[in-house]
């Protein structure tokens, strides 16, 4: 499927009025991105890799340039294409 950072997550998240658990509906994406951001840390705890639905999602990190620091990069892939 693809690669993502949390910021896309969140765009994907706003515009599908799909929104992380305990965020208010006017939040702002920076503001959805944080809470999807700790969100996959918990779901990653201390793995680089987890199962769900059918999907492999890895995380790396990287470093952005635009917030100058390093940040979860996440790659999702169809377990059931790859095979």
């Amino acid at each position: 499927m693809g690669e993502f950072y949390p910021s896309q997550l969140a765009e994907f998240a706003v515009e599908g009025e799909i929104l992380p658990p305990n965020v208010k509906p006017d939040a702002d994406e920076p503001n959805v991105a944080r809470a999807i951001g700790k969100i996959m840390a918990v779901a990653f705890g201390g793995n680089d890799s987890i199962e769900v639905d059918g999907f492999t999602v890895t995380r790396t990190k990287r470093y952005s340039e635009t917030a100058e620091k390093q940040v979860s990069v996440y790659f999702i892939a169809d377990q059931q294409k790859a095979a």
